[in-house]
């Protein structure tokens, strides 16, 4: 993906890294857009370490600098029938497993893709925490943000649990 990033944008300035420990130059805006504080690939990805992350954006920011993220929390879990995708050279197959004491979301994503006569398989294994919106809204608020909750972007409503 930075190597895509590179190619669109030759100007810009990308770094890797993980949330928990960037550190963040000053600027006017942040994004954590696609559950990206909620996956547990990282062991240190805890409210801690969130809270952590949300102290850093606000110290980065800008007067008048905003921030925006999208988190799952619990609720809008996928049933227990899988969900397809397809079209006429691929196909998209998302299995979700909801282990609710442990807010935890397991998300098996297999993607099948034709090239020439034969197909491609892949498969993605996303692990998420769900966090409690309030949750959130208590890090963010207790490091000096104003901070809210939006049921959607313009008039595309976000799915139950973001």
């Amino acid at each position: 993906m930075l190597a895509l990033a590179r190619t669109r944008a030759p100007k810009a300035e990308f770094h890797l890294g993980s949330f928990v420990s960037a550190a963040l130059p000053e600027c006017v805006a942040v994004t954590a857009i696609g559950e990206v504080l909620n996956y547990r690939f990282d062991p240190a990805n805890d409210n801690r370490a969130r809270a952590g992350f949300f102290r850093r954006v606000h110290e980065a920011l800008l007067p008048g600098g905003c921030s925006c993220s999208t988190s799952r929390g619990p609720g809008g879990e996928a049933g227990a029938a899988p969900d397809v995708l397809r079209g006429a050279d691929w196909a998209v197959l998302v299995e979700t497993e909801l282990d609710a004491p442990a807010r935890a979301l397991t998300r098996t994503i297999t993607t099948f893709r034709r090239v020439g006569t034969l197909y491609r398989r892949d498969v993605e294994l996303h692990r998420l925490a769900l966090i409690d919106p309030e949750d959130l809204l208590e890090s963010l608020r207790g490091v000096g943000f104003e901070a809210g909750t939006i049921p959607g972007y313009g008039t595309s409503p976000l799915p139950p649990g973001w």
